[in-house]
């Protein structure tokens, strides 16, 4: 379902939200899944992945994975946006 949500200091747009982060990266002094929880609560239905012993790139650290995991969130969403008639 699309929604409009408060994020920081605007309104977005929020469709399919799949938030990514490596439990390793750091963003300046304090670790980004910090920063990477406050989006995941702010849009309903979104899904967080953490992986852990994975840094700023979970794409290019384990493409495998995070592609699956990617898929896995896509097929989900196309399953529960199915209506029936």
């Amino acid at each position: 379902k699309n929604r409009i949500v408060e994020f920081g200091r605007g309104q977005f747009f929020a469709l399919l939200s799949l938030v990514v982060t490596g439990y390793l990266q750091m963003c300046v002094y304090y670790p980004l899944i910090l920063v990477s929880r406050q989006p995941h609560q702010a849009i309903p239905g979104s899904k967080l992945i953490v992986y852990p012993n994975v840094g700023h790139m979970p794409m290019e650290e384990i493409p495998e994975q995070s592609a699956s995991d990617l898929i896995q969130f896509l097929e989900a969403s196309e399953e529960s946006s199915v209506c029936s008639a």
